[in-house]
C-alpha cells in the first residue's frame, strides 16, 4: 500500500508548554469569567525563577482586583493594572504542570463583542533560559444583558376539533449567567 498524497503534520517541540483557557468562554456583561494559565514542564528538572506577563486586549475586559492565584511554587500571581497580569519568581515542577488563575470581567452595559487573549512566544522565562516557542491564545466572548433569552410555544394536540382542549406549553431558554 502507498500514500498517493504527501501527508504533513506540525511537530510542537518546546521546553515549556504554555496553554490559555476562559471558563465559560461566553460570559454576560457586568458578570465574569476564569481566566486558566496552564504552564506545563515536560522536563527531569524543576524550572525556577519563572516569570510570565498576560496583556488583556484592552476595555472593555479587566482582570477582577484580588482574584490572581497560582499554584507555581513560592511563585506570585500579581494584577499590575486593570490589563495586566504577572507571574514572577514562580517554579514549575519537574514533568509536571502549575497554574495562573485569575477572574475577568468586562462592566455592565458592555457592547457584546468578541476579543482573543494572546500570550507571545517567549513571553514566559526561567532561570534555566527555558521559554515558551509557540504563543498561547484563547477568545472569549462578552454579551449584552439579556441576549440569548429564546421562547418557544407548543399545542398538544396540535390539530383540534371546536370544543375540545390543547395544552398550551411555554419554554423559556437562556443562559445560565443570565
Amino acid at each position: 500500500v502507498t500514500n498517493g498524497t504527501p501527508a504533513s503534520a506540525n511537530l510542537n517541540i518546546q521546553q515549556v508548554g504554555l496553554d490559555k483557557a476562559f471558563e465559560p468562554n461566553a460570559f454576560q456583561a457586568g458578570d465574569s469569567t476564569t481566566l486558566t494559565i496552564t504552564l506545563t514542564n515536560p522536563t527531569a528538572s524543576p524550572f525556577t525563577g519563572v516569570e510570565l506577563t498576560d496583556n488583556l486586549p484592552g476595555p472593555p475586559l479587566f482582570y477582577v482586583p484580588g482574584t490572581a492565584a497560582t499554584t507555581c511554587g513560592a511563585g506570585s500571581a500579581t494584577i499590575v493594572d486593570p490589563q495586566t497580569l504577572t507571574l514572577t519568581n514562580g517554579t514549575i515542577p519537574a514533568s509536571s504542570s502549575c497554574v495562573i488563575t485569575v477572574q475577568v470581567s468586562a462592566p455592565a452595559g458592555t457592547p457584546a463583542g468578541n476579543w482573543t487573549n494572546l500570550i507571545p512566544e517567549e513571553a514566559l522565562v526561567t532561570n534555566e533560559g527555558a521559554t515558551n516557542v509557540l504563543p498561547a491564545s484563547d477568545p472569549v466572548e462578552v454579551y449584552a444583558i439579556g441576549t440569548g433569552v429564546t421562547g418557544e410555544k407548543s399545542f398538544l394536540p396540535s390539530t383540534i376539533l371546536e370544543g375540545q382542549n390543547s395544552r398550551l406549553e411555554i419554554q423559556i431558554s437562556a443562559p445560565n449567567d443570565t
